[in-house]
């Protein structure tokens, strides 16, 4: 077959010829190319020569040609200017175009790969124009009805993308949000972050600080760690509870109301420093010479107002002393002890008893022996 340029013709190269049959419209023969010779081998300008090929190649084999063209037919007869068009060899490929009005899947572009010396042993790598007739396939990520635009592997942009649908890597994409395909997570055109499950192990937001840990303000005032500790140097909270106790915005109160018709909370402390409660009980630690020992100071559950202050010394032996009910008509006081001082001031009077006696409400005097 003699054609006006050989000079670059390889071996098992296959070429396409398609040629105008009148009413059946065109057919498309393949050749595969065993060798090739040029007329005038030293020639700079004449690149013409013959090409030695298998005729009818691929014809009776059938495969997928869409990006192959038309279906192999037989042998033709061709006149001078016939056109020659290449499919590649192996690791090459070719650029296809059809814009056939016969065809609805049109128009296309396609980049094509040859992977191999079989008629049909190429591969669609890239379509710019019409997608419909890639529908339903991985190209197109099996849409069904894919529209126009470009499907392959790989988009390398400069500039910038607007988009107003679709997905990318498995997220949404609408005109005011881009979210997971199960709406774990929401970015919103508004500034609205929506997750139910997520992790920052850095960075910042609004003004805060994040590690692994711990989130905190810049200014370290505020600390948040994730073993539960919270240090601030001026938190407010003025609402929720803490510890059980009720937070409002003056007080710190328990959820218990006292009986009607109080119904009061149990326990209560106001910003304006009143305290209530139902009971108190204040307590004091002292070494008495046998190690710590607890003393209360005040139990109204146990009926216990203890004056003792221990800055004081008012009771210097800290023994325990209490009144029992002596029903002859007379406040009694009984003292639990062979000692004790009652200070005034200054001075002090000791008294020893090993017996009850009677002692006036008079500061520093006593009845009796």
């Amino acid at each position: 077959m003699k054609q006006q340029q050989v000079n670059e013709v390889g071996t098992s190269w296959i070429r396409g010829i398609r040629k105008f049959e009148g009413t059946p419209g065109f057919s498309t023969e393949y050749v595969k190319i065993w060798s090739s010779s040029r007329f005038d081998a030293g020639s700079d300008t004449d690149l013409s020569g013959v090409i030695y090929v298998t005729r009818s190649y691929g014809d009776g084999i059938t495969g997928d040609s869409a990006s192959l063209g038309d279906g192999p037919s037989s042998a033709q007869s061709y006149e001078a200017g016939q056109v020659v068009v290449s499919t590649g060899k192996v690791g090459s490929g070719y650029i296809r175009i059809n814009a056939n009005p016969n065809d609805t899947s049109t128009p296309y572009i396609d980049i094509v790969e040859r992977t191999g010396s079989g008629l049909y042993d190429v591969e669609l790598k890239a379509r710019l124009g019409d997608l419909s007739g890639l529908s339903s396939t991985p190209l197109v990520l099996g849409k069904s009805n894919p529209g126009f635009g470009l499907a392959t592997d790989n988009v390398y942009l400069q500039g910038g993308i607007t988009a107003t649908f679709g997905e990318i890597g498995g997220f949404g994409i609408n005109e005011t949000t881009i979210s997971s395909s199960n709406n774990n997570l929401i970015l919103s055109s508004s500034g609205e972050i929506t997750g139910s499950s997520v992790l920052f192990d850095g960075g910042k937001i609004g003004g805060f600080e994040l590690t692994s840990t711990q989130i905190n303000s810049s200014n370290d005032e505020l600390v948040l760690k994730s073993n539960g500790e919270i240090t601030g140097s001026n938190v407010l909270f003025d609402g929720g509870t803490l510890g059980g106790l009720k937070i409002t915005t003056d007080t710190l109160e328990t959820t218990t109301l006292l009986s009607s018709p109080d119904g009061t909370p149990a326990a209560l402390i106001s910003a304006s420093g009143v305290i209530s409660g139902s009971d108190l009980y204040i307590r004091q630690v002292v070494d008495l010479g046998s190690g710590n020992a607890v003393y209360p100071l005040i139990d109204t559950q146990n009926g216990l107002l203890d004056g003792r202050n221990l800055g004081r010394q008012v009771i210097a032996d800290y023994n325990e002393y209490y009144r029992t009910n002596i029903d002859d008509g007379s406040d009694y006081f009984e003292v639990n002890s062979w000692i004790f001082h009652l200070l005034n001031d200054s001075w002090r009077r000791p008294f020893r008893r090993s017996t009850p006696f009677p002692i006036s409400t008079g500061a520093g005097r006593r009845s009796g022996p």
